[in-house]
């Protein structure tokens, strides 16, 4: 028995205007507007399926747009022998509902399919132009069994075609703007608890109210699409302009993940495909093949033959030597021992006869199988094809799909807090529970016993990233200490233990020592104690990845071809930024501008390349496997230990309800199976300022923690050029990349990496400048045997090195001295008028190393949140350009400050007088003249500072560009 679809549709002020013009053209025009509709599928009672319905209700607020207009035109000819069509839609204020039922389209088709010969009569037209018009419109996507949802919200978009009859080819028009993309957990989560604080004047608005996180911004798009209905159809897309904004927490990631993971079972999927034609399948009656012999193929004595490879030799296949010439010349020059010399006293005996051509070459036995011996191919090489002959070649392959994307700006925005209720609820009702364990212990401490471990297991960790409980306690600190510090009210620290990090905006009060009543953090003051992290979105990205420029192609190309699909992806620019509250530095990664050899970046050249291709090994048969190869330009970091963390804690973020469940062997067959990839070198040049240790993870061996005793300044390694072979998936690929790189660098690097610490740093750029003035005048007289040249190329480059080295040493010098005296300042009272504090900020938790830094802070010290806690401005940033704006600068410094200063002895006690009397002046004249004192000293040091940091600018113009990347 047939199921019965039953179908409600319901509209209310329905508007229809007929009109017919005669002139040179008939006409005919029909307009039907409807103010408000809905459509839904009631076959079921019990769960009615909303289609289609308006998103916001009537109300006085709201422009009284109808929610459906359609504007049908027809015109002919008075004779009617051509035809046109004109169909014009607009939806406005509407929401479309989509879910994992869609048999609902297949029986409404069924329904509304016209009988056979019903419009045998109507003259077809002989073009027909179709617009779609969206404002406001909502699209909501339900997953099959995840309980969240996606909503596709339009701000306005404009869809058009034309539709010629006998043409081969159609043409669909796109543009698009305000388009954004909201994402739910659970659709019966609780609303905010802010509730509707106004009534929503859009539909933005609205699913915001209703506890939908914004998760992508799309301000403009522009498409194109193109079908070419020939024998050989073929389709084209082309996007030539597109802003992409994404902005998610931690939390909304990992749903969008297992969300569109989701949403990927509605696609059909492909049937297997059909054995190819001429191997028919074997009948199960046939007569089995004979037997063979799995073993007729081993060689016996493959072990006791001469190794043919050397024994020190590193076997990745992009550093495997080619040159034997030059490799056994090398070998003499450097006196290392003949690689199979150490084989030549062993009596080896081949028990198989020698067959084919023998080579007795340095001990080495060359035996060829193929009886037939080498067979020489004249004008071999002449006849190989180039890779840009292949690449021109699969231009001209027949093309399925060709999607190309320009003028592409994709922006990743990371966020503090967590945008669902239940990952806030979850972390409330823990810190409940911590306290209530910890309230325990305190008064187990309060009695006089002994703190022991269970202190530290109090605490607990959610999410794989949130640790809940009283900071790690220092092995000196007595009781009073802990009881200090389980007495603060914040609990959250979001820095777990063994996978997680130490938090930035969330830092919560670290534990204080005995008799130790000031936060450890000087940059919280006291109101840091009491000062509780939001849970909610921040309000500002903490990390910002851009990538501009991107241009992508991809070209897919029938069965029958070798080559499959190709797809080729470049960036023109990337960066990461970082936003976080406690950072001084800028730009996390970005481009480097110059290498320690003296390259630069070529002009128009992209920072990203990436090519995928997907080749069939039997071209008749669907399966695939691919062909990678990447290239990154050298790349410059400026790592603060926050934002290292904050990303190590972003990432690592597992949601108990989304995580996958063991793949299933059919799973894993749907990973790609990549035959060759190819990744080339990868510069990087790093500096690295750390704040803390983990002394646990450091006593539990994770001597990865060392680097946080140090603090790195231009520290230079290369990730170098990798070559592999049949790797499956990309899980496997990335974990083999690091397994590869990591031992490389360890083993190969160490030197050019502890060269990068702070301290080390200037000796190595004064070592350098030495080194050159010998190795300079050697090189020339060699070259062309002029040594006064090269005498002058050395003497230049270290007096240029040494000069820059006590620039930079001299500034840095006075730098910290205008901080010590500004401190001094602020102790003594002297914050007349003053609306920044500065602070000296030093290495690594208890071992910096040196390398301390500056800081200003800028805005209200007692904000309550994250969001609204004083930005931290570097002393290093804004530096002059050159000597002559650097003088200036420091003439403007010195000046201010000795104006502050005789205000502090003048202005001051005139106004203490006229507020209290005689007695007054005298007091406030005392206490203003150490002030008076300082304040030309602190113009001094920071004229001096400005001076200096203007002179090495002008010296290496390259630096200055560098110091605007890293600093805010």
């Amino acid at each position: 028995m047939a199921t019965l679809r039953v179908m409600h549709l319901s509209a209310s002020d329905i508007e229809v205007l007929g009109e017919t013009v005669v002139d040179e053209k008939k006409e005919t025009i029909l307009s039907v507007s409807m103010a408000d509709a809905f459509f839904e599928d009631v076959s079921d009672s019990a769960a009615v399926s909303k289609i289609f319905g308006k998103t916001l209700s009537r109300s006085l607020e709201l422009a009284p747009k109808p929610i459906l207009a359609l504007r049908f035109i027809s015109s002919s000819d008075l004779d009617g022998s051509t035809k046109e069509t004109d169909v014009q839609l607009s939806l406005y204020n509407s929401t479309f509902f989509v879910t994992s039922d869609s048999t609902w389209i297949a029986d409404l088709a069924l329904f509304a399919k016209t009988p056979e010969g019903a419009f045998e009569d109507v003259v077809p037209s002989e073009v027909t132009r179709i617009s779609l018009r969206l404002e406001d419109t909502s699209i909501h996507v339900a997953a099959p069994t995840h309980p969240g949802a996606l909503v596709l919200s339009v701000g306005q978009l404009a869809l058009s075609t034309e539709i010629v009859s006998d043409a081969t080819g159609k043409t669909v028009e796109l543009s698009g703007s305000g388009l954004r993309v909201f994402l739910i957990d659970d659709l019966k989560a609780p609303l905010p608890e802010k509730g509707q604080s106004h009534r929503p004047l859009t539909g933005m608005e609205l699913w915001k109210q209703r506890g939908y996180a914004s998760l992508a911004e799309v301000s403009t798009v522009a498409l194109v699409l193109r079908a070419d209905l020939e024998e050989d159809p073929k389709t084209e897309v082309e996007i030539s302009q597109l802003k992409l904004r994404i902005a998610a927490c931690a939390d909304s990631i990992v749903t969008l993940g297992a969300l569109v993971g989701d949403l990927s079972k509605l696609a059909p999927s492909s049937p297997d495909p059909p054995p190819p034609a001429g191997s028919p399948r074997t009948p199960a009656s046939s007569t089995p093949p004979e037997p063979t012999d799995l073993l007729a193929s081993l060689e016996e004595d493959t072990f006791r033959r001469l190794p043919s490879f050397i024994s020190d030799a590193d076997f990745i296949a992009d550093d495997l030597p080619q040159n034997t010439d030059y490799l056994e010349t090398h070998r003499q020059e450097l006196g290392l021992p003949e690689p199979l010399s150490a084989f030549e006293s062993v009596d080896i005996k081949d028990p198989l006869p020698r067959r084919g051509i023998v080579s007795e070459v340095d001990g080495e036995t060359i035996r060829l199988l193929d009886p037939d011996g080498i067979q020489i191919v004249e004008d071999y090489w002449s006849t190989l094809i180039s890779e840009q002959e292949k690449d021109s070649e699969s231009s001209l392959l027949p093309t399925l799909l060709h999607v190309r994307i320009t003028n592409c700006d994709v922006s990743l925005l990371l966020h503090d807090g967590f945008d669902w209720h239940h990952t806030r609820k979850s972390i409330e009702d823990e810190v409940k529970a911590v306290r209530r364990r910890l309230e325990k212990i305190r008064q187990l401490l309060a009695s006089g016993q002994t703190p022991d471990e269970s202190i530290e297991q109090a605490g607990t960790t959610l999410f794989n990233s949130i640790y809940i409980g009283v900071p790690q306690f220092q092995a000196d600190m007595d009781a009073s200490g802990y009881l200090a510090a389980l007495g603060d009210e914040d609990l959250l620290d979001f820095a777990g233990g063994d996978n997680t990090s130490q938090a930035t905006s969330f830092q919560s009060v670290k534990g204080r020592g005995a008799g130790d009543g000031s936060s450890p953090n000087p940059s919280s003051g006291k109101s840091s104690k009491h000062r509780r992290p939001k849970l909610t979105r921040s309000r500002h990205a903490r990390i910002e990845i851009n990538l501009h420029g991107i241009t992508v192609e991809m070209k897919s190309h029938p069965l029958g071809e070798e080559l499959a699909s190709k797809l080729e992806v470049t960036v023109k620019d990337l960066e990461i930024l970082d936003h976080i509250k406690t950072s001084t530095w800028k730009k996390f990664l970005t481009e480097m501008r110059s290498d320690s050899r003296g390259n630069v970046r070529e002009a128009d050249s992209n920072m990203v390349t990436i090519e995928l291709k997907s080749v069939r090994p039997i071209a008749e048969r669907e399966t695939e496997e691919g062909r990678l190869r990447a290239k990154i330009l050298p790349l410059r970091l400026h790592v603060d230990q926050d934002a290292l963390d904050f990303l190590k804690r972003f990432f690592s973020f597992k949601d108990g309800r989304t995580v996958a469940s063991t793949p299933s062997p059919a799973s894993e067959s749907k990973e790609i199976y990549l035959q060759h990839v190819e990744i080339f070198p990868i510069e990087l040049k790093l500096d690295y300022k750390p704040k803390r240790v983990d002394y646990r993870a450091l006593r539990e061996g994770k001597t990865i923690e060392l680097m946080n005793f140090f603090h790195f300044d231009g520290a230079e390694m290369t990730l170098r050029r990798i070559t592999l072979s049949g790797v499956t998936g990309w899980p496997r690929l990335f974990d083999t990349l690091n397994d590869l790189w990591t031992p490389d660098v360890k083993a190969n690097q160490l030197a050019e990496i502890i060269s990068g610490v702070s301290p080390i740093r200037s000796l190595v750029n004064v070592g350098s400048g030495v080194a050159d003035l010998i190795l300079l005048p050697i090189e020339q007289y060699k070259k062309d045997g002029r040594i006064v040249r090269g005498v002058q190329r050395g003497t230049t480059s270290f007096v240029k090195s040494t000069a820059l080295e006590a620039i930079k040493l001299g500034a840095r010098l006075a730098t910290g001295t205008q901080v010590i005296l500004e401190k001094a300042e602020n102790v003594i009272g002297g914050r007349f008028g003053q609306t920044i504090t500065t602070e000296t900020f030093g290495g690594g938790g208890g071992g910096g190393g040196g390398g301390g830094e500056d800081r200003v802070y800028r805005g209200d010290e007692t904000a309550s949140s994250s969001d609204d806690e004083a930005d931290e401005v570097s002393r290093y940033a804004n530096q002059p350009a050159d000597v002559k704006e650097g003088i200036s600068t420091a003439y403007k410094s010195l000046s201010r400050n000795i104006n502050s200063a005789a205000e502090t002895i003048l202005a001051v006690p005139m106004e203490v007088y006229e507020r209290s009397g005689t007695n007054g002046p005298v007091r406030a004249v005392v206490r203003a003249i150490p002030i008076a004192v300082l304040k030309p000293m602190i113009g001094g040091a920071e004229a001096v500072s400005k001076t200096l940091f203007g002179l090495r600018n002008s010296l290496d113009p390259e630096a200055r560009g560098e110091q605007s990347d890293k600093y805010k």
